[in-house]
């Protein structure tokens, strides 16, 4: 899914943890929602994917579900919430299908933007696309995390990995 503003000629695409609730506001009320394959959204120049780190987005997703839980705010995630570590085994386990807050960037992309920043920049990069002035939405405290199982998070996230190196 992207976010598409025909009136500015961009699409974002929508990635959970990488600033959706930002985005939206920034492109404003103007911007529509459309599926990978809305021919408008493939006919529209500039298609930006903002790429976060893999790890420090699935970071923030855990910190993100641990303090909805901790405020009693229901929320789709099911997975435990406990620690970084069962956090993980429950990412890692083939066996259970990935919540859209730890889906592969590149799956929620599919090969259709054309133009990749890294999320960490976001701030250097809005203006070129459209003027105005970027909100910060959402900023949360990270719980701690560390090093567990880092290899098999790096080969599960790995194509996600090769985009942020690569992007701007």
């Amino acid at each position: 899914m992207f976010y598409l503003d025909l009136k500015h000629e961009i699409a974002v695409a929508q990635i959970p943890k990488c600033g959706l609730n930002t985005i939206r506001e920034w492109l404003g009320r103007s911007a529509i929602v459309v599926s990978n394959n809305d021919p408008r959204l493939l006919e529209t120049k500039k298609r930006v994917a903002f790429i976060r780190h893999p790890i420090e987005r699935l970071k923030s997703a855990f910190s993100f579900f641990y303090w909805l839980n901790d405020y009693g705010t229901k929320h789709s995630c099911n997975a435990p919430l406990d620690s970084w570590e069962s956090f993980v085994d429950h990412v890692l386990n083939p066996d259970i299908p990935d919540d859209e807050h730890w889906l592969p960037q590149c799956e929620h992309i599919n090969n259709v933007a054309n133009i990749y920043h890294r999320f960490e920049n976001i701030a250097n990069h809005f203006e070129k696309y459209r003027p105005g002035i970027l909100p910060h939405n959402n900023r949360s405290s990270h719980r701690e995390a560390n090093n567990y199982r880092m290899p098999e998070l790096m080969a599960k996230y790995i194509v996600d990995y090769n985009l942020h190196k690569e992007a701007e």
